[in-house]
């Protein structure tokens, strides 16, 4: 009886050391890339703009290793008053801009992690 007792006891404990380890962890993941919203309408055009790019940029990474500039070349349909320029390119990142002349105070930061909003003075 006693054996019994101790094998069942045994084989409990090893099923809730089991099932702590296929439990998850505490840690937090965030994956995938982060997109900022338009607060109103009037941003839409140029947040479309920065999430494309951020689409180009990382398709021409998936085919060719890297980050490359050659992917945003016949992005030239932009909505009018729309613009970008890269900001920094330092071999395995990238950070570029997007601006829209009828809103001056808000633009857009594009790089690897998503686009962002960011407003400021004219």
């Amino acid at each position: 009886m006693k054996f019994l007792k101790r094998t069942t006891m045994l084989a409990a404990a090893l099923l809730l050391l089991l099932l702590a380890a296929c439990a998850p962890g505490t840690q937090q993941v965030t994956a995938g890339p982060h997109f900022a919203v338009a607060y109103s309408p009037a941003e839409e055009a140029a947040l479309n703009t920065a999430k494309a790019i951020w689409h180009r940029m990382e398709a021409g990474k998936i085919q060719t290793g890297s980050y490359t500039s050659n992917v945003l070349v016949d992005l030239v349909d932009l909505p009018q008053g729309v613009a970008f320029r890269m900001e920094t390119f330092p071999g395995e990142s990238f950070e570029m801009r997007v601006t829209d002349d009828a809103l001056p105070t808000i633009w857009w930061i594009v790089d690897p992690s998503g686009v962002t909003r960011h407003q400021g003075r004219a």
